[in-house]
Protein backbone atom coordinates (compact mmCIF):
# COMPACT_ATOMS: atom_id res chain seq x y z
CA UNK A 1 0.00 0.00 0.00
CA UNK A 2 2.67 2.13 0.90
CA UNK A 3 4.68 1.64 -2.29
CA UNK A 4 1.56 2.20 -4.49
CA UNK A 5 1.00 5.73 -2.51
CA UNK A 6 4.82 6.33 -2.91
CA UNK A 7 4.51 5.49 -6.63
CA UNK A 8 1.44 7.34 -7.16
CA UNK A 9 2.75 10.57 -5.36
CA UNK A 10 6.01 10.55 -7.61
CA UNK A 11 4.26 10.18 -10.97
CA UNK A 12 2.17 12.69 -9.51
CA UNK A 13 4.79 15.53 -9.13
CA UNK A 14 6.32 14.40 -12.17
CA UNK A 15 3.33 15.56 -14.06
CA UNK A 16 3.23 18.70 -11.93
CA UNK A 17 6.99 19.50 -12.87
CA UNK A 18 6.28 18.63 -16.83
CA UNK A 19 2.86 21.00 -16.82
CA UNK A 20 4.52 23.61 -15.19
CA UNK A 21 7.76 23.47 -17.17
CA UNK A 22 5.64 23.44 -20.10
CA UNK A 23 3.62 26.09 -18.82
CA UNK A 24 7.00 28.20 -18.29
CA UNK A 25 8.05 27.59 -21.38
CA UNK A 26 5.50 27.63 -24.54
CA UNK A 27 3.39 30.66 -22.38
CA UNK A 28 5.27 32.61 -19.25
CA UNK A 29 8.24 32.99 -20.39
CA UNK A 30 7.10 33.80 -24.12
CA UNK A 31 4.46 36.81 -23.00
CA UNK A 32 7.34 37.76 -20.68
CA UNK A 33 9.98 38.17 -23.67
CA UNK A 34 7.47 40.11 -25.82
CA UNK A 35 6.56 42.51 -23.21
CA UNK A 36 10.05 43.25 -22.21
CA UNK A 37 10.79 43.81 -26.41
CA UNK A 38 7.59 45.86 -26.61
CA UNK A 39 9.27 47.94 -23.41
CA UNK A 40 12.10 48.63 -25.66
CA UNK A 41 10.62 49.56 -29.15
CA UNK A 42 10.88 46.09 -30.84
CA UNK A 43 6.68 44.92 -31.90
CA UNK A 44 5.78 42.79 -33.94
CA UNK A 45 3.14 40.23 -34.26
CA UNK A 46 2.06 38.90 -30.69
CA UNK A 47 3.02 35.42 -29.65
CA UNK A 48 0.22 32.76 -30.13
CA UNK A 49 0.45 29.70 -28.22
CA UNK A 50 3.12 26.99 -29.20
CA UNK A 51 2.69 27.57 -32.74
CA UNK A 52 4.16 31.46 -32.26
CA UNK A 53 2.97 32.84 -35.84
CA UNK A 54 4.22 29.82 -37.66
CA UNK A 55 0.19 29.22 -38.72
CA UNK A 56 -0.39 32.77 -40.38
CA UNK A 57 3.36 32.33 -41.88
CA UNK A 58 1.96 29.07 -43.76
CA UNK A 59 -1.41 30.37 -44.43
CA UNK A 60 0.13 33.87 -46.06
CA UNK A 61 2.44 31.16 -48.01
CA UNK A 62 0.05 29.29 -49.27
CA UNK A 63 -1.63 32.20 -50.22
CA UNK A 64 0.86 34.22 -52.21
CA UNK A 65 1.68 30.70 -53.98
CA UNK A 66 -1.97 30.18 -55.95
CA UNK A 67 -0.81 33.64 -57.20
CA UNK A 68 1.58 33.51 -60.45
CA UNK A 69 4.98 35.14 -60.38
CA UNK A 70 4.88 37.62 -63.28
CA UNK A 71 7.82 39.43 -62.64
CA UNK A 72 11.47 39.16 -60.98
CA UNK A 73 9.82 40.70 -57.46
CA UNK A 74 10.35 37.40 -55.81
CA UNK A 75 9.72 38.09 -52.29
CA UNK A 76 6.08 38.60 -51.67
CA UNK A 77 5.73 34.69 -53.72
CA UNK A 78 8.90 33.27 -51.55
CA UNK A 79 8.17 34.61 -48.17
CA UNK A 80 5.22 37.29 -47.80
CA UNK A 81 4.91 37.21 -43.83
CA UNK A 82 8.10 39.19 -43.59
CA UNK A 83 7.77 41.41 -46.17
CA UNK A 84 3.84 42.34 -44.43
CA UNK A 85 5.57 42.66 -41.25
CA UNK A 86 8.68 45.06 -42.27
CA UNK A 87 5.42 47.21 -43.94
CA UNK A 88 3.82 47.64 -41.50
CA UNK A 89 6.88 47.76 -38.17
CA UNK A 90 9.31 48.68 -41.03
CA UNK A 91 13.04 48.52 -39.44
CA UNK A 92 12.77 46.38 -36.91
CA UNK A 93 10.16 43.62 -35.58
CA UNK A 94 9.67 40.56 -33.68
CA UNK A 95 7.80 37.31 -35.21
CA UNK A 96 7.82 33.77 -33.52
CA UNK A 97 8.68 30.90 -34.35
CA UNK A 98 6.94 28.72 -31.50
CA UNK A 99 7.92 29.71 -28.70
CA UNK A 100 11.06 31.45 -29.65
CA UNK A 101 11.45 34.93 -30.73
CA UNK A 102 12.90 36.52 -34.15
CA UNK A 103 14.10 39.47 -34.44
CA UNK A 104 14.27 40.79 -38.28
CA UNK A 105 16.89 44.20 -38.70
CA UNK A 106 15.67 45.62 -42.24
CA UNK A 107 17.83 49.29 -41.51
CA UNK A 108 20.92 49.29 -42.83
CA UNK A 109 22.25 50.96 -40.25
CA UNK A 110 21.18 49.05 -37.58
CA UNK A 111 22.36 46.00 -39.41
CA UNK A 112 26.07 47.44 -39.28
CA UNK A 113 25.70 48.14 -35.90
CA UNK A 114 24.57 44.16 -35.54
CA UNK A 115 27.74 43.04 -37.56
CA UNK A 116 30.37 45.49 -35.92
CA UNK A 117 28.97 44.82 -32.34
CA UNK A 118 29.09 40.80 -33.34
CA UNK A 119 30.07 39.75 -29.38
CA UNK A 120 26.76 41.18 -28.15
CA UNK A 121 24.46 39.95 -30.46
CA UNK A 122 24.08 36.19 -29.95
CA UNK A 123 23.19 33.68 -33.17
CA UNK A 124 20.52 31.59 -32.58
CA UNK A 125 21.68 28.18 -31.08
CA UNK A 126 21.63 25.47 -33.75
CA UNK A 127 20.85 21.79 -33.41
CA UNK A 128 23.60 19.49 -31.61
CA UNK A 129 23.33 17.25 -34.70
CA UNK A 130 23.28 20.10 -37.39
CA UNK A 131 26.13 21.36 -35.63
CA UNK A 132 28.24 18.41 -36.20
CA UNK A 133 27.88 18.82 -39.70
CA UNK A 134 27.87 22.17 -40.50
CA UNK A 135 30.74 24.48 -40.34
CA UNK A 136 31.65 27.91 -41.57
CA UNK A 137 31.73 31.06 -40.34
CA UNK A 138 28.19 31.51 -40.13
CA UNK A 139 27.89 28.95 -37.61
CA UNK A 140 30.38 30.35 -35.36
CA UNK A 141 30.57 32.81 -32.54
CA UNK A 142 33.51 34.94 -30.80
CA UNK A 143 36.76 34.31 -31.29
CA UNK A 144 36.20 31.33 -33.36
CA UNK A 145 34.43 33.91 -35.88
CA UNK A 146 36.63 36.36 -35.78
CA UNK A 147 39.44 34.37 -36.30
CA UNK A 148 37.96 33.04 -39.70
CA UNK A 149 36.31 36.15 -40.69
CA UNK A 150 40.01 37.82 -40.68
CA UNK A 151 41.27 34.91 -42.78
CA UNK A 152 38.32 35.32 -45.21
CA UNK A 153 38.15 39.32 -45.55
CA UNK A 154 41.14 39.76 -48.11
CA UNK A 155 39.66 37.77 -50.47
CA UNK A 156 36.58 40.11 -50.76
CA UNK A 157 38.47 43.29 -50.95
CA UNK A 158 37.17 45.01 -54.38
CA UNK A 159 40.59 44.98 -56.30
CA UNK A 160 40.16 41.44 -55.78
CA UNK A 161 36.94 41.11 -56.80
CA UNK A 162 37.37 43.50 -59.68
CA UNK A 163 39.87 40.79 -60.99
CA UNK A 164 37.12 38.22 -60.97
CA UNK A 165 34.67 40.22 -62.89
CA UNK A 166 35.32 38.46 -66.33
CA UNK A 167 34.77 34.84 -64.80
CA UNK A 168 31.44 36.11 -63.52
CA UNK A 169 30.56 37.71 -66.74
CA UNK A 170 31.55 34.35 -68.82
CA UNK A 171 29.82 32.25 -66.56
CA UNK A 172 26.82 34.79 -67.14
CA UNK A 173 27.10 34.52 -70.62
CA UNK A 174 27.79 30.76 -70.57
CA UNK A 175 24.25 29.94 -68.41
CA UNK A 176 22.41 32.68 -70.93
CA UNK A 177 23.05 30.65 -73.57
CA UNK A 178 21.98 27.78 -71.92
CA UNK A 179 18.40 29.05 -71.19
CA UNK A 180 18.37 30.39 -74.61
CA UNK A 181 18.74 27.09 -76.30
CA UNK A 182 16.12 25.49 -73.90
CA UNK A 183 13.82 28.10 -74.65
CA UNK A 184 14.20 27.48 -78.09
CA UNK A 185 13.43 24.08 -78.12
Amino acid sequence: MAIATLTGATIGILIAIFCLKSFYTLWWWPKMIEKKLKKEGIHGRPYQFLFGNLKEMTRMSREAKKTPLVNHDIVPWVNPFILHLSKTYERLFVMWAGPTPRITVTDPKLIKEVVNRHNEFQKPQANAFIDMFVTGLASYNGQKWDHHRKILNPAFHIEKIKRLYPAFCECCDEMINRWEELVSK
